[in-house]
């Protein structure tokens, strides 16, 4: 659900959709919805269960539109007035940066499939439904989801056994979930290749004999992949429906608990990897630890920031400094088990920091139809930070990715807004020539007086600090205006 924050054309989405739309301008999110569905999902949100999501924050806010503001709204949505007449008009808040599930780690893919449970299974309770169970339908504020697709809701038939969306939740929870543990197949891997998730079909060629007919696979993937060579024309989930509500309700329940409890197919239906910290990562935290833990503060405690993107986070312990004045932090690092480790110290002291999965280097391209579905995450980024931290990651875009200098720094412009915080890594360093590899002579060239002289191309430098013994200094930039 994100525009261009400078652009206040509407722009659309969830087209797909077959009961409604929804247009998103820089302010604002509208939704309009079908007659037919509008009632159901009239009735839906002004339901006890859903205002108890909304009251938690883990539902959107939805207030619905009448009289002029609904005549206004509905001139966003291009329609005729014959298209428009009695369709139901919503506004939510928006949410202050969207991410999608191929950023996510393991971790939050877990929390919002968690919530979707939750979700489908309070709402069964009061007779309503999901239409579908996808990590698309959910956002993050900060490291709390919240489901965002209200036209998902529905009023169920009584007499119907089945929750539909199963199928789906398999494909785009269970399963990408059960292939970043077992097969090192990244979330990142699974959904910019597959937008729908993964079938098990594809899981079950990734796996040997012996996995096959382990417990994590056995019923999840290699007993429908079996079956589905069998099943001819007939499709894999079918409606039906039982004379009696209370047995419907009760198979109802029956699979939502093997879901939730762990029971049968569900019993592994969230396995998080917790790999150790490798070489690499120890020795980077244990140097953030002794020299940057004191150092690397100070600039955040003199700068109060409204808006902190945390670039290279590692597992987050000056987002978390940031996040504890209040500011809304956005972590970003390429390793899924360090930004794992960042959303569960988020998720244990309740701080606003929305951590993802992503090389600055490759970040996330534009998706979907006409590459207009999920923004690009650089887009995402540009503009949206007053202070932008670049700990430990300046020497492996140098280095590493080959960056030129300069062009790091004109992305940095372009990300904050005002204060950048960037440690210099000099070849004398322990990291830095281990990088290197014996290309030294590549990098003969890097000094402070040129790292400063490039540095100035772009900025003002406000302080710096030498962070001895080691070849590094900390900086505390301020953008320059054109």
């Amino acid at each position: 659900m994100a525009s261009d924050p400078e652009d206040n054309r509407p722009t659309s989405r969830s087209f797909r959709d077959p009961d409604g739309s929804v247009v998103v301008t820089a302010e604002r999110v509208l939704r309009s919805v079908v007659p037919a569905a509008g009632r159901s999902l009239q009735t839906a949100l002004l339901s006890e269960a859903v205002r108890g999501f909304v009251s938690k924050g883990a539902f959107i806010e939805s207030r619905i539109l009448e009289g002029i503001e609904a005549e206004s709204a509905a001139v966003a949505f291009n329609q005729k007035d014959s298209e428009s007449a009695g369709r139901l008009l919503i506004e939510h808040p928006r949410v202050a940066f969207p991410s999608f599930p191929y950023e996510w780690c393991p971790e939050m893919l877990h929390a919002a499939g968690k919530l979707t449970l939750a979700l489908a299974s309070e709402l069964h309770k009061a007779g309503l439904g999901l239409k579908d169970a996808t990590p698309y339908n959910i956002l993050f504020r900060g490291q709390q989801p919240v489901f965002i697709d209200a036209a998902s809701l529905e009023t169920r038939d009584p007499g119907d056994p089945t929750w539909l969306p199963y199928a789906q939740f398999a494909r785009t929870f269970l399963l990408p979930l059960l292939v970043s543990k077992y097969c090192r197949v990244s979330l990142r891997q699974v959904f910019l290749a597959h937008r729908d998730g993964i079938d098990p079909e594809a899981v079950y060629a990734l796996l040997g004999v012996g996995r096959r007919l382990s417990p994590s696979f056995l019923f999840s993937v290699s007993v429908p992949t079996w079956l589905a060579g069998r099943a001819g024309a007939r499709p894999a989930i079918y409606k039906r429906r039982l004379e009696a509500p209370e047995k419907a309700a009760f198979i109802l329940r029956s699979t939502m608990r093997a879901i939730w409890k762990g029971n049968s197919t569900g019993r592994r239906l969230f396995p998080l990897p917790r790999p150790g910290p490798t070489i690499w990562r120890r020795r980077a935290i244990g140097r953030m630890a002794s020299t940057q833990k004191n150092d690397s503060s100070g600039p955040l405690e003199r700068n109060r920031a409204s808006a902190v993107l945390d670039i290279g986070c590692n597992t987050g312990h000056f987002s978390g400094l940031a996040a504890t004045h209040g500011t809304q932090v956005v972590a970003v690092d390429s390793d899924s088990v360090c930004v794992g480790r960042t959303y569960e110290r988020a998720v244990a002291n309740s701080l606003s920091i929305l951590p993802l999965v992503a090389d600055i280097s490759r970040p996330s391209p534009a998706m979907g139809w006409r590459n207009q579905e999920q923004a690009s995450l650089i887009s995402r980024l540009s503009g949206r930070f007053d202070l932008v931290l670049m700990l430990a990651v300046l020497h492996h875009l140098l280095v590493t990715e080959r960056v030129p200098l300069s062009d790091v720094l004109k992305l940095a412009a372009e990300l904050t807004t005002d204060l950048l915080v960037l440690e210099y890594v000099g070849p004398a360093d322990a990291m830095f020539k281990r990088l290197l590899r014996g290309r030294d002579e590549l990098y003969s060239h890097v000094t402070v007086a040129w790292f400063e002289a490039v540095c100035r191309e772009h900025f003002e430098i406000v302080e710096s600090k030498s962070l001895e013994p080691l070849d590094r200094r900390l900086y505390l930039l301020r953008k320059k205006t054109p």
